[in-house]
């Protein structure tokens, strides 16, 4: 970009222009505007239907289909969400739609043996994250920014409970190695529990999503609108792998 001496603010917009497709390559690009938070409602959905995040190309299409229905869109999504689905800047729930349609209900039988390391973690530290997370609630208005402060906390906290719970077990046995090793289980359960939890937690939201399944607005933009934007998905990774 920088090849001519001479800069007349075509290299800067030349820049720009390919830092924003490499950073929509890497996120999502949302319409912005009234209709941000039902695009925002079918991405998650489309997370969830295909475990990854939908292509550019897909979002686009559901752009073109928002704004065409954009009043009956507004109506129908501020109806689901008065009707009590999480909103979601603030839940997983319509993530959690997503793999109820695809896959059906998770399952958790092959995570059960983590389960005593998951007892370990919440009796320790495992109890941070709810206390934070409501405390960031109260004190920061906009969700973007709850996890941006909430996250540092938490790993202050959760390290400083370590210290804490190893100290005594050091004190208590007059042996340093003991407060040592305590700190590396802890760490090691906390390690062993987060893919319970996060099965646990996924679980969780697919019960809270469950009744809006059969809601009209869900069933015409997530299960008709969005699966068929997803299945298209699907299919040009089909064949772009085949290539």
């Amino acid at each position: 970009f920088w090849a001519s001496a001479q800069d007349n603010g075509g290299q800067r917009i030349a820049l720009s222009q390919t830092m924003r497709s490499a950073l929509c390559a890497l996120s999502v690009e949302l319409i912005e505007g009234p209709l941000y938070d039902a695009h925002l409602a079918l991405c998650r959905y489309l997370e969830g239907y295909n475990n990854c995040v939908p292509h550019p190309h897909v979002l686009a299409h559901l752009t073109g289909r928002l704004k065409a229905e954009e009043q009956a869109v507004l109506m129908g999504f501020q109806a689901l969400l008065k009707d009590g689905m999480p909103h979601p800047r603030h839940a997983e729930t319509f993530t959690a739609l997503g793999r109820l349609h695809a896959n059906g209900t998770t399952p958790w039988s092959s995570e059960a043996w983590r389960w005593p390391a998951w007892i370990v973690f919440k009796m320790t530290t495992g109890w941070w994250p709810n206390l934070i997370e409501k405390r960031m609630a109260e004190l920061v208005k906009d969700p973007a920014y709850r996890t941006t402060f909430g996250i540092p906390l938490l790993l202050f906290c959760a390290s400083t409970t370590w210290g804490l719970l190893a100290l005594t077990a050091a004190y208590l046995t007059h042996n340093m190695a003991v407060g040592l090793f305590t700190i590396l289980m802890l760490r090691l359960s906390q390690a062993l529990a987060m893919p319970y939890e996060d099965c646990r937690l996924d679980r969780r939201n697919e019960r809270v999503a469950q009744p809006y399944s059969a809601h009209p607005w869900v069933i015409k933009w997530c299960h008709l609108r969005a699966a068929e934007a997803a299945q298209r998905q699907r299919k040009g990774d089909r064949l772009g792998d085949g290539k």
